[in-house]
């Protein structure tokens, strides 16, 4: 996992995608964190797919659009069952369905514990 910063410096150099916008416990400001793919241009067709699928769903999911991004999150999982990020999302969203946020909410995780 790398920060914004990180990424920003490096982003000519490397494949990333973001995971989340966190908060931490005691910081009001919430970060970008992302996960380092690959070298630049070294991201192999089938991993691609899979992004592909995982950065729709996560444009759905910060429009509060549950089950869309759940279906694109499932894709992605068909093509790469150990998507970790995937699976976060799925369960994440399966939540929010249920009970979901207060009008206010910003698509931002916060982190409860340290």
């Amino acid at each position: 996992m790398i920060s914004e910063r990180t990424h920003e410096l490096a982003k000519d150099h490397i494949e990333a995608r973001e995971l989340d916008m966190i908060r931490v416990v005691g910081k009001e400001n919430p970060v970008k964190v992302f996960e380092l793919i690959d070298r630049k241009g070294e991201v192999q067709e089938a991993k691609r797919a899979v992004l592909e699928l995982y950065e729709a769903g996560l444009r759905e999911y910060r429009k509060r659009e549950w089950q869309k991004a759940i279906r694109l999150f499932q894709k992605a999982l068909d093509k790469y069952p150990l998507d970790g990020p995937s699976l976060t999302y799925v369960e994440r969203c399966k939540i929010y369905a249920q009970d979901p946020p207060s009008a206010s909410w910003d698509g931002v995780y916060t982190l409860e514990l340290k």
